[in-house]
């Protein structure tokens, strides 16, 4: 039985951001979500309790979320080359 992770496939993750062909926009938006939690600069003070939370919350998991899918395109992408390009060796 095969656990669920959190965070599935980190290879696939750092090959991603590594690709010079991948989308860039994801990428951006990871960073500046991440730049966006270590600033003290907020659209609602983290002083104020738990609703000044919920601004970084909401934001870095929409980022992480939307980038986790373009990874996960991106992976079903590559898989379907492999699939077609083991086919055409096949037919040979």
């Amino acid at each position: 039985m095969e656990k669920h992770r959190f965070i599935p496939h980190w290879h696939n993750i750092i090959s991603y951001i590594r690709n010079p062909k991948t989308d860039w926009k994801p990428k951006v938006l990871l960073l500046i979500s991440v730049i966006y939690l270590m600033l003290p600069f907020d659209f609602v003070p983290d002083f104020i309790p738990i609703v000044g939370w919920l601004d970084d919350i909401g934001i870095v998991s929409f980022a992480a979320m939307w980038f986790l899918k373009r990874v996960t395109q991106h992976e079903e992408k590559i898989h379907s080359q492999h699939v077609e390009m083991k086919k055409e060796d096949s037919l040979r």
